[in-house]
Protein backbone atom coordinates (compact mmCIF):
# COMPACT_ATOMS: atom_id res chain seq x y z
CA UNK A 1 0.00 0.00 0.00
CA UNK A 2 1.61 3.30 -0.54
CA UNK A 3 0.37 6.72 0.76
CA UNK A 4 0.96 9.83 -0.55
CA UNK A 5 2.40 12.21 2.03
CA UNK A 6 2.05 15.05 -0.45
CA UNK A 7 -1.30 16.35 -1.25
CA UNK A 8 -2.23 19.56 -3.42
CA UNK A 9 -3.17 22.72 -1.70
CA UNK A 10 -6.70 23.27 -0.77
CA UNK A 11 -8.27 26.08 -2.80
CA UNK A 12 -8.71 29.31 -1.13
CA UNK A 13 -12.30 30.16 -0.61
CA UNK A 14 -13.21 33.41 -2.62
CA UNK A 15 -13.68 36.65 -0.41
CA UNK A 16 -17.44 37.02 -0.13
CA UNK A 17 -18.28 40.31 -1.61
CA UNK A 18 -19.44 43.38 0.92
CA UNK A 19 -23.32 43.32 1.19
CA UNK A 20 -24.64 46.13 -1.37
CA UNK A 21 -25.52 49.20 1.35
CA UNK A 22 -29.17 48.62 2.43
CA UNK A 23 -31.76 50.86 1.26
CA UNK A 24 -33.40 53.06 4.16
CA UNK A 25 -36.89 51.87 5.07
CA UNK A 26 -39.48 53.51 3.99
CA UNK A 27 -40.76 55.17 7.49
CA UNK A 28 -43.18 52.97 9.57
CA UNK A 29 -46.65 54.67 11.26
CA UNK A 30 -45.51 52.42 14.48
CA UNK A 31 -48.34 51.11 16.62
CA UNK A 32 -49.42 53.66 19.15
CA UNK A 33 -49.54 51.91 22.65
CA UNK A 34 -52.14 53.15 24.69
CA UNK A 35 -51.43 55.59 27.53
CA UNK A 36 -50.96 53.50 30.82
CA UNK A 37 -52.78 55.26 33.98
CA UNK A 38 -51.62 54.32 37.46
CA UNK A 39 -53.26 54.75 41.23
CA UNK A 40 -50.38 56.05 43.18
CA UNK A 41 -50.84 55.01 46.80
CA UNK A 42 -48.95 57.16 48.24
CA UNK A 43 -50.45 60.18 46.99
CA UNK A 44 -53.86 59.01 46.26
CA UNK A 45 -53.21 60.56 42.72
CA UNK A 46 -53.62 58.99 39.43
CA UNK A 47 -50.37 59.23 37.20
CA UNK A 48 -51.20 58.35 33.29
CA UNK A 49 -48.27 58.04 31.33
CA UNK A 50 -46.77 56.02 27.37
CA UNK A 51 -46.70 52.52 27.90
CA UNK A 52 -42.79 52.41 27.85
CA UNK A 53 -42.39 54.78 30.31
CA UNK A 54 -44.65 52.35 32.42
CA UNK A 55 -42.76 49.36 31.58
CA UNK A 56 -39.86 51.44 32.76
CA UNK A 57 -41.24 52.62 36.00
CA UNK A 58 -42.11 48.97 36.72
CA UNK A 59 -38.47 47.59 36.05
CA UNK A 60 -37.22 49.74 38.35
CA UNK A 61 -39.70 48.61 41.23
CA UNK A 62 -39.45 44.81 40.63
CA UNK A 63 -36.03 43.65 39.60
CA UNK A 64 -32.48 45.56 40.74
CA UNK A 65 -30.29 47.74 37.37
CA UNK A 66 -27.47 45.80 37.85
CA UNK A 67 -29.49 42.72 37.02
CA UNK A 68 -27.64 41.15 33.37
CA UNK A 69 -29.35 43.28 30.60
CA UNK A 70 -30.71 40.00 28.84
CA UNK A 71 -32.58 39.17 32.30
CA UNK A 72 -34.05 42.98 32.58
CA UNK A 73 -35.13 42.38 29.03
CA UNK A 74 -36.93 39.55 29.60
CA UNK A 75 -38.77 41.00 32.99
CA UNK A 76 -39.69 43.97 30.67
CA UNK A 77 -41.33 41.28 28.23
CA UNK A 78 -43.25 40.22 30.89
CA UNK A 79 -44.15 43.49 33.01
CA UNK A 80 -45.54 44.83 29.18
CA UNK A 81 -47.42 41.51 28.59
CA UNK A 82 -49.08 42.03 32.38
CA UNK A 83 -50.19 45.15 31.38
CA UNK A 84 -51.41 44.47 27.97
CA UNK A 85 -53.02 41.48 29.02
CA UNK A 86 -55.38 43.91 31.69
CA UNK A 87 -56.17 46.03 28.63
CA UNK A 88 -57.26 43.67 26.44
CA UNK A 89 -59.71 41.94 28.80
CA UNK A 90 -60.64 45.24 30.21
CA UNK A 91 -59.72 44.40 33.84
CA UNK A 92 -59.80 46.90 36.19
CA UNK A 93 -60.02 44.87 39.72
CA UNK A 94 -58.53 46.01 42.42
CA UNK A 95 -57.93 49.49 41.47
CA UNK A 96 -59.40 51.92 44.00
CA UNK A 97 -59.90 54.78 41.48
CA UNK A 98 -61.67 54.27 38.13
CA UNK A 99 -59.72 56.59 36.38
CA UNK A 100 -57.11 53.68 36.88
CA UNK A 101 -55.79 51.08 34.71
CA UNK A 102 -53.67 49.89 37.74
CA UNK A 103 -51.82 50.33 40.95
CA UNK A 104 -48.05 50.75 41.97
CA UNK A 105 -48.39 47.72 44.84
CA UNK A 106 -47.76 43.70 43.85
CA UNK A 107 -51.69 44.01 43.75
CA UNK A 108 -50.92 44.32 39.73
CA UNK A 109 -47.09 45.30 39.28
CA UNK A 110 -44.64 47.10 42.03
CA UNK A 111 -44.02 50.20 40.05
CA UNK A 112 -42.16 53.85 40.46
CA UNK A 113 -43.33 57.12 38.89
CA UNK A 114 -41.79 58.58 36.21
CA UNK A 115 -41.41 61.60 38.82
CA UNK A 116 -39.20 59.92 41.15
CA UNK A 117 -37.49 58.03 38.58
CA UNK A 118 -36.49 61.79 37.10
CA UNK A 119 -35.58 63.75 40.21
CA UNK A 120 -34.55 61.17 43.05
CA UNK A 121 -32.81 58.39 41.25
CA UNK A 122 -31.03 60.90 39.26
CA UNK A 123 -30.07 63.04 42.59
CA UNK A 124 -29.20 59.68 43.81
CA UNK A 125 -26.51 59.15 41.13
CA UNK A 126 -28.15 56.19 39.55
CA UNK A 127 -28.46 57.92 35.56
CA UNK A 128 -26.62 55.27 34.92
CA UNK A 129 -29.02 52.76 35.97
CA UNK A 130 -32.01 54.30 34.65
CA UNK A 131 -30.38 54.24 31.20
CA UNK A 132 -29.91 50.67 31.14
CA UNK A 133 -33.58 50.30 32.22
CA UNK A 134 -34.74 52.59 29.79
CA UNK A 135 -32.78 50.70 27.26
CA UNK A 136 -34.21 46.95 28.10
CA UNK A 137 -37.37 48.43 27.23
CA UNK A 138 -36.37 50.37 24.37
CA UNK A 139 -35.04 46.96 23.01
CA UNK A 140 -38.25 45.00 23.79
CA UNK A 141 -40.38 47.77 22.27
CA UNK A 142 -43.70 46.56 21.71
CA UNK A 143 -42.86 42.78 22.02
CA UNK A 144 -45.21 40.70 24.49
CA UNK A 145 -45.88 37.04 24.91
CA UNK A 146 -48.82 35.36 23.25
CA UNK A 147 -50.54 32.05 23.13
CA UNK A 148 -52.58 31.41 20.20
CA UNK A 149 -52.45 35.72 19.71
CA UNK A 150 -53.99 36.76 22.68
CA UNK A 151 -51.69 38.14 25.61
CA UNK A 152 -50.70 35.48 27.94
CA UNK A 153 -51.47 35.72 31.53
CA UNK A 154 -47.78 37.15 32.49
CA UNK A 155 -47.27 36.52 36.40
CA UNK A 156 -44.06 36.45 37.85
CA UNK A 157 -42.59 36.68 41.44
CA UNK A 158 -39.34 37.62 42.99
CA UNK A 159 -38.25 34.84 45.26
CA UNK A 160 -39.35 31.00 44.65
CA UNK A 161 -36.84 29.59 47.24
CA UNK A 162 -35.91 27.31 44.93
CA UNK A 163 -39.31 25.60 44.10
CA UNK A 164 -42.53 26.65 42.96
CA UNK A 165 -46.33 25.63 43.11
CA UNK A 166 -47.91 23.75 40.46
CA UNK A 167 -50.48 25.94 38.67
CA UNK A 168 -53.35 22.64 39.69
CA UNK A 169 -52.19 23.24 43.12
CA UNK A 170 -52.35 26.98 43.43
Amino acid sequence: VVVSTHHPPAPVPAPIPAPAPAKPAAPQAEAQLPNVSVYLTKTGQVEVLPMEDYVTGVLAAEMPADFELEALKAQAIAARTFIVRRLVDGDMSGVPDRKAMVTDTVSHQAYISKEVLEKEWKAQGKSAELAKLQRAVQETRNTIMTYKGKPITASFFSTSNGHTENSEDY
